[in-house]
């Protein structure tokens, strides 16, 4: 599914560019119908868990915390995303892929939008490559990256949750590592080794999970990790915000893709 939609779906198109030559991997996924929030804010990272016989809650086991956390956030049915990712390209500069949008699961719904721009070594300003608009409605997609016109596809049996990046991760180990707070959320900390979509599956990734304490949903996920790429490697540091579960989603497909 990673091929379809000229390289997009599931999610949207991360394209890393090399001397003028591209690569492309896809991830993340949304709308831009609540209004986009900033980048969410930790606070107290890596806090000490409560010591044994602290009154103060227990933290629950980190497999038990990954697996309350899809449960949770399946029963949402939707949410804002705010997705940012940098790959440094040795020694070229580094390109910033930022995606914000919605997805709703319950009525496979999904609309996002993303930039991407690269940054030179030895130049301040950034140069943009890509501007991608994805829409999915039910099984029909539509992509436009303001080169041509709308691409328009029909998509079998596609799940738009699993778009997220923090749930299409393949986790190794797990472990609760502290607490902190996330827009204000308390949330457990939980650090896993795994591969990510991210990074590709040829190396492992570091993986942060930011799970809220008073619901289980999952309100920040960060990856850091290396990929090759041409034979030269690049670290990737990504990592994708939650916000507005449960929102309607409201997606149109344009005109030159609606069913006739």
């Amino acid at each position: 599914m990673r091929s379809v939609l000229p390289a997009l779906l599931l999610g949207t198109t991360l394209v890393f560019f090399s001397a003028g030559r591209s690569a492309s991997a896809a991830t993340g996924a949304a709308f831009p119908a609540p209004t986009p929030t900033a980048s969410p804010t930790v606070v107290a990272p890596h806090a000490h868990l409560p010591p044994a016989g602290s009154t103060t809650t227990r933290a629950p086991a980190a497999a038990d915390l990954l697996i309350r956390m899809r449960a949770a956030m399946a029963q949402r049915g939707s949410v804002h995303v705010d997705f940012r990712m940098v790959s440094a390209l040795y020694p070229a500069g580094e390109v910033t892929t930022h995606l914000q949008g919605d997805v709703s699961w319950k009525l496979n719904l999904l609309h996002d939008r993303t930039t991407v721009l690269r940054t030179d070594t030895g130049h301040a300003g950034r140069t943009p490559l890509q501007t991608i608009d994805l829409r999915l409605v039910h099984q029909r997609a539509a992509s436009h990256n303001l080169v041509g016109g709308w691409q328009c596809e029909n998509l079998v049996h596609v799940q738009v949750m699993s778009t997220l990046l923090g749930l299409e991760e393949t986790v190794l180990s797990e472990r609760v590592v502290g607490t902190g707070v996330v827009n204000g959320n308390p949330v457990w900390e939980v650090r896993a080794t795994g591969f990510s979509p991210a990074t590709g599956t040829g190396s492992l990734a570091h993986i942060m999970y930011y799970i809220s304490q008073t619901d289980d949903t999952l309100q920040r996920v960060q990856v850091t990790g290396t990929s090759s790429f041409e034979g030269r490697t690049q670290q990737i540091v990504a990592s994708e915000a939650y916000s507005h579960y449960g929102e309607s989603v409201n997606v149109q497909l344009p005109a030159a893709c609606s069913v006739r």
